[in-house]
């Protein structure tokens, strides 16, 4: 993509027209079913305490977390992509495309199945959400990294599509292993409850710590936000689950780990945030001109 294009401003095209009208009842549609089901029906609730598990999200996590990844979404669909530049209109139209509708429209199909008690199929609709969700935060990581765009859009792009696909990514894992839980698991299994929480807590910790070390995902361009909320949702269940020792320590271990590789890039970065969160990982990229060649 020459550099030109990304100051570059045009008219929005009939796709990119309909994608944002869909993108907006989509949005509405995912805003006022979440709503209604965790504020209004008593039935979220009474589901929330009857199969709570290892996985279930604190009060606090929620309350920290959700607000703050529907602004920025409420950004992404009211403001950036009815922008003219040209850059931001491929973010949308390429990078993202159906993928942000996909996922309101999965979230819907979650909440339905939730409200059934049929957790088979709330897990279903959490890997889907998972799978596009995740798929668009790779798509702008690799496509267009946070330290690679034009200065007068930087900031806008990164907070408004880098950062909610981030933060959503990295919570619909913990979601997906809560809704897992419901479904295969209760709490008089108390072994099998345990060792599979292990299990899952691992998994989590080894996806954080690959998004924040080494950008094995992506080309090596890291993600040190994904893996700061990978570490807040472990830090959740290391708290909640205090009663469950190992497992407990097992969680704030890897939560430290992730927190302690950040802060190394962070001071190895000069102390700047914007390369601490993302940036080419210098353990196993290098440009091509610094390459040695395989044959001396």
């Amino acid at each position: 993509m020459s550099q030109p294009l990304y100051y570059d401003t045009c008219e929005a095209s009939t796709s990119l027209k309909t994608l944002r009208i869909v993108n907006i009842l989509s949005f509405i549609a995912s805003f006022v079913g979440s709503t209604y089901v965790y504020i209004l029906d008593p039935r979220a609730r009474e589901i929330t305490h009857e199969y709570n598990n290892i996985f279930s999200p604190s009060l606090i996590l929620l309350a920290i977390l959700w607000p703050i990844i529907y602004l920025l979404r409420f950004g992404f669909v009211f403001y950036i992509q009815f922008s003219k530049v040209s850059i931001i209109q491929e973010i949308v139209t390429e990078s993202i495309g159906w993928l942000f509708t996909l996922a309101n429209l999965f979230m819907l199909g979650w909440l339905w199945f939730l409200l059934k008690l049929n957790f088979v199929g709330s897990s279903f609709f959490a890997t889907l959400t998972l799978l596009v969700v995740s798929l668009a935060h790779y798509r702008l990581t690799v496509d267009y990294p946070p330290n690679d765009l034009p200065s007068l859009q930087a900031k806008k792009i990164y907070f408004f599509a880098h950062v909610p696909f981030a933060l959503y990514a990295a919570f619909s894992w913990l979601d997906l292993f809560h809704n897992i839980y419901m479904a295969i698991l209760k709490s008089d299994h108390e072994e099998a409850y345990a060792l599979l929480g292990i299990l899952c807590i691992w998994i989590l910790g080894i996806v954080g710590l690959a998004w924040t070390v080494t950008g094995l995902f992506s080309n090596c361009q890291r993600d040190g936000l994904f893996g700061l909320t990978m570490a807040a949702c472990l830090i959740d269940v290391a708290v909640r689950e205090c009663n469950i020792l190992y497992l407990s320590i097992q969680a704030s271990l890897l939560a430290g780990l992730i927190f302690s590789t950040f802060l190394f890039f962070y001071v190895t970065s000069g102390y700047k945030l914007k390369y601490a969160i993302s940036s080419k990982c210098p353990l196993i990229y290098a440009p091509r001109e610094q390459r040695q060649p395989l044959i001396q």
